[in-house]
């Protein structure tokens, strides 16, 4: 089962992002958020936002706040829960 998480700013410059509370509905996530991750493989994540958006900031894994390693387009890794 997917797991969502949206994020949130965690400083003042909107440039570092942080997952919140995960939830299993997309449709959730999606209506209520610029921005959120998608886990389709453990610690394997891709970012979603909505049209217009860029993703010019760095993402923190969900499950150890670590930085997430952008690896192409919008698929991100986390390599510390690898």
């Amino acid at each position: 089962m997917k797991r969502y998480y949206p994020l949130i700013n965690i400083n003042g410059e909107g440039t570092d992002k942080f997952p919140i509370f995960f939830t299993l509905s997309e449709k959730t996530a999606r209506s209520n958020h610029m921005y959120y991750l998608e886990e389709y493989a453990p610690s394997c994540f891709i970012v979603h936002y909505r049209i217009g958006t860029t993703v010019d900031f760095t993402i923190r894994c969900p499950k150890c706040g670590k930085k997430l390693n952008h690896q192409y387009s919008d698929y991100y890794t986390c390599l510390s829960c690898k």
